[in-house]
């Protein structure tokens, strides 16, 4: 298998799910010197789409396309979000910040806003920051020389309307083609990040959920109807992805969707897109320093271990790669944080403006910024995170009386990261069996005749439409928004009705509602010790308890709510679609048995331990430590960090950019730290490869105490010593490897990491302050054969 070449990127750089970064010197007040220009930011996020006047959605204006307008729920979350973390996490001044949500974001407000704020303003070593959250499409161009015919768009919030003889379109890719370049070639630098896609592929999952895709209707107009040529922005060669110090990254591959999600942080549930949700997770991750590359592996790792099966996609110079996203290779950037407070109510009731979005958790210790309070130190703890904005805390040391609205406050000690449960959803439970037995058996007899396939595993083969149970009604779900509600005790003949010809293909899936014997196996008692929580509603699930029919019989499993049809070949997933097949036949008959077996708790408790260490955060300590895992083939010592492990022999490496490990002896001292790498297959299973039973006495504490003192050219590759030697063998799928690291010896942490499943209070290493995670997915496979 070839790891995605270029990571996807396509031949028209604007998928517009885009990220254009620059290494210019970025300072932490905002202020304009000769070592950092000014950074300005537009922020744009579209929730409402649908016209107020329902007669217009079925009587369109003349001159505007005929979509089906559809609303989402995370773009202006995500808008406000981001607002925060550049503030507070980066130093943007609040002034330079711009935003225009819904209805305010209109085409022309939108390019009108673009040129004054970011363009007109820009000098060299300036930063213009672009962001959009709302819907992608395409519209037809019949001058287009793309073979599709069709320009990639954004979708502005009176793309519904027409004004007049004017004609309201979307804006398309060769428009910011155009505008990006003028960014450029004032000198300044540009970042422009799209969470939005280009792709309406049909996806119908085994659990019906209601998180939106970023996508709106083609707009089926001429656009060279509507609008005048287009006149080349720069000559070939020249786009803006093509120029030193540009850096790409998009949303999703262009046959993927980008998706809404759920983010319960606490008290708290809000939409976001799933893509801008990680990144901003990610950016508090890490260091302000660490590496674009580092940061986008991050980001696919965490949309990976939510389950969302859609990839970003990185395109740019090593250059820009290896440089930080929005830091300073010197290392003017920063690294403090500092939040305002809203209001103290009490000495217990603290509000503060900065939440999730700039990594603040529960424990998180801050002091009063202000030098007039230096003599008496007001000293507060996090006590709740209540979104990606807010949290509460309760003073520890000093008067809250004292307390102003505005006054600043930096963190001085991170709290331990917040507990990760693995979320999963169990449907109501069904008290007719022999009912639903029958009705399995009906379509199965009449289906083959009404051209409908049935579809018996939701993760080998896509359904178009869901038949499931809410508790008081059978409802059969399709890509309409809203489902068609059947009644208690539907007929199959009236269900295949609704599914249409032979000529449609329509894949019908029977998803089978629990037991009241089987929901009782997961009551949340016997979750916690699984490492799982039961979710609220389906949006919040990560898996979900699947029931099919097969030869008269039941069967179980735990699907991936998030998945939808068979994976693709060779794609780098780290958690299963689905677990075994487990058959039902009386009560608590899966308890106590293996997974392979069809034990249903012990398929879950394995999920819950992989979840756990794919979403779990460290503490600190990176900024020390820019190391990186790979893997050095002996056979040619060819280096491999990312795609696929071919059968034979490798000798674990660190990694680092010179560059970074210079920054980190000049700023902080390169930190010597206890390395340990576990793998994990994605049923679960866990082996710790180091150190083990043949490490000599601190060959793990890396680099060793003489290293520091080689050049950082001479440290950019550090061997795992003796005992890192590992051989790809069989069984082969994907693995993940976790790499922890921290500034002191962690006791028992193989029995930690390799016990059965997960179940403390989700503070592993508690007491330990000091410490890192990091996560590669590789694929291992057989060796090929000479000559393939």
């Amino acid at each position: 298998m070839k790891h995605r070449s270029a990571r996807g990127v396509y031949a028209a750089w604007v998928l517009l799910g885009c990220l254009v970064c620059t290494p210019a010197a970025l300072g932490s007040t905002g202020q304009t010197g000769p070592d950092h220009g000014a950074r300005r930011a537009l922020l744009v996020g579209i929730d409402r789409y649908q016209p107020d006047d329902v007669s217009a959605k079925s009587q369109p204006e003349a001159g505007t396309s005929r979509r089906k307008w559809k609303d989402l729920r995370g773009a202006v979350n995500d808008v406000r979000a981001l607002r925060e973390v550049l503030i507070h996490r980066f130093g943007f001044r609040p002034d330079d910040v711009v935003v225009l949500e819904n209805q305010a974001a209109t085409r022309q407000a939108i390019l009108t806003a673009f040129q004054r704020h970011l363009i007109a303003p820009a000098r060299s070593g300036d930063h213009s920051l672009f962001y959009y959250a709302g819907h992608g499409s395409r519209i037809r161009n019949s001058r287009s020389t793309e073979l599709d015919g069709k320009d990639e768009t954004i979708v502005p919030a009176d793309a519904n309307t027409a004004d007049g003889e004017r004609k309201v379109v979307d804006i398309r890719d060769k428009e910011w083609d155009r505008l990006f370049t003028q960014v450029l070639d004032r000198g300044a630098w540009l970042t422009a990040l799209f969470d939005s896609c280009h792709s309406g592929s049909i996806s119908r999952g085994a659990v019906p959920v209601s998180a939106a895709t970023r996508f709106l209707d083609e707009d089926e107009r001429d656009v060279a109807s509507l609008l005048e040529p287009d006149v080349p922005a720069h000559p070939p060669g020249q786009e803006p992805e093509r120029r030193e110090g540009a850096l790409i990254i998009s949303a999703s591959q262009e046959d993927q969707q980008a998706k809404e999600t759920v983010q319960v942080a606490e008290t708290a549930r809000q939409w976001h897109g799933a893509f801008s949700l990680a990144l901003m997770q990610s950016l508090n991750e890490l260091p302000a320093q660490a590496s674009a590359d580092r940061l986008f592996d991050r980001v696919t790792a965490r949309l990976a271990a939510e389950g969302h099966l859609q990839d970003p996609v990185l395109a740019g110079p090593a250059s820009r790669r290896h440089a930080p996203l929005l830091g300073d290779p010197a290392g003017h950037l920063d690294a403090r944080m500092r939040v305002n407070l809203v209001q103290a109510y009490a000495a217990d009731d603290v509000e503060l403006q900065g939440g999730a979005a700039v990594g603040l958790t529960r424990d998180t210790e801050l002091v009063s910024a202000s030098a007039a309070r230096k003599a008496q130190e007001v000293r507060l703890r996090i006590t709740d995170v209540r979104g990606l904005i807010r949290s509460r805390a309760k003073v520890v040391n000093g008067n809250w009386r004292e307390l102003k609205a505005g006054d600043e406050f930096e963190v001085v000690r991170r709290g331990m990261p917040p507990v990760s449960t693995l979320p999963v959803w169990i449907g109501p439970a069904v008290t007719d069996v022999r009912g639903a037995l029958a009705l399995a058996r009906d379509l199965a007899a009449q289906a083959p005749g009404r051209g409908v396939t049935l579809v018996d595993d939701p993760t080998a083969a896509t359904a178009s439409h869901v038949l499931s149970w809410n508790g008081e009604q059978w409802l059969l779900w399709s890509q309409a928004d809203r489902p068609v509600l059947l009644g208690t005790a539907p007929r199959a003949a009236d269900i295949l009705s609704r599914l249409g010809t032979a000529s449609r293909a329509a894949g019908l899936f029977l998803n089978v509602p629990p037991t009241k014997e089987v929901a009782r196996q997961f009551d949340g008692r016997r979750l916690g010790p699984l490492g799982a929580t039961v979710a609220a509603k389906p949006d919040e699930s990560v898996y979900a308890l699947t029931g099919r029919v097969i030869d008269s019989h039941i069967e179980y499993a735990w699907v991936l709510a998030r998945a939808s049809g068979p994976d693709k070949p060779g794609r780098v997933f780290p958690l299963p679609e689905r677990t075994s097949w487990s058959q039902w036949s009386e009560p608590d008959s899966s308890r106590g048995r293996s997974c392979e077996a069809g034990g249903l708790p012990d398929c879950l408790g394995r999920l819950g331990k992989l979840y756990y260490w794919l979403t779990v955060g460290g503490a600190s300590g990176e900024e020390r430590f820019p190391y990186r895992l790979a893997f050095s083939r002996q056979s040619d010592r060819t280096v491999v960090d990312r795609g696929e492990l071919v059968e034979g022999l490798y000798r674990m490496v660190l990694r680092a950019d010179p560059g970074h490990i210079e920054l980190a002896q000049k700023a902080w001292g390169l930190q010597p730290r206890y390395v340990y790498v576990f793998v994990i297959d994605r049923e679960g299973r866990c082996t710790q490869l180091f150190p083990n039973a043949a490490s000599r006495e601190y060959e793990h504490l890396l680099p060793s105490r003489d290293d520091l003192k080689r050049s950082p050219e001479a440290l950019a590759e550090i061997p795992l010593g003796e005992s890192g030697v590992v051989t790809i063998q069989p069984p082969y799928g994907v693995d993940t490897y976790l790499v922890i690291t921290s500034a002191h010896a962690i006791p028992y942490l193989a029995e930690l990491v390799e016990s059965g499943p997960v179940m403390t209070d989700g503070r592993p290493l508690r007491g330990e302050q000091d410490w890192s995670i990091d996560r590669m997915f590789l694929r291992s496979t057989p060796a090929r054969p000479p000559g393939t």
